[in-house]
């Protein structure tokens, strides 16, 4: 035997019902005599904390899209801030918060400042790299409106 709480309410009353059998179904050897019912299948927001809310399909889609360009190669901090401006145009330390926020990825203001001087080098290699993708899939693209598939 346990003592689950006390109820003022009918709706008060429920819960603990619900709480019981999930502790008789978590803490005892004893068997349903309803097999279909797992009340711990229940979900009691009452119970829950809202945690937040991450976009990982976007950043997932946006960083295979960088790696099929060719900038796979990137920094990643330069490549999430890419990423981030893209999903929410914001100054660059902004951007790191909204990293955090969006995404769940942490980078320093610290790594930023130390990284971001190096950064012009790769200018020649980025521009390279999205011109030659431009040019295959322009390519591609012409070739379809001209002469549509199947016809």
């Amino acid at each position: 035997m346990r003592h689950v709480g006390s109820a003022h309410t009918r709706e008060d009353l429920n819960d603990l019902v619900l709480l019981a059998e999930e502790w008789i179904k978590d803490y005892s050897a004893q068997l349903s005599i309803f097999p279909d019912e797992n009340p711990n299948k229940l979900l009691h927001l009452n119970h829950c904390i809202f945690l937040g809310v991450q976009y990982n399909f976007f950043y997932n889609q946006i960083t295979a899209l960088q790696d099929r360009i060719g900038l796979g190669n990137l920094p990643a901090l330069l490549k999430d801030l890419v990423t981030i401006r893209i999903f929410e145009p914001a100054s660059k330390l902004r951007s790191l918060e909204l990293m955090e926020q969006y995404f769940g990825i942490h980078h320093n203001r610290k790594t930023y400042y130390k990284m971001a001087p190096g950064w012009i080098e790769l200018k020649d290699e980025v521009e390279s790299a999205v011109m030659s993708f431009a040019k295959k899939c322009c390519s591609l693209l012409k070739v379809w409106v001209i002469f549509p598939p199947g016809k």
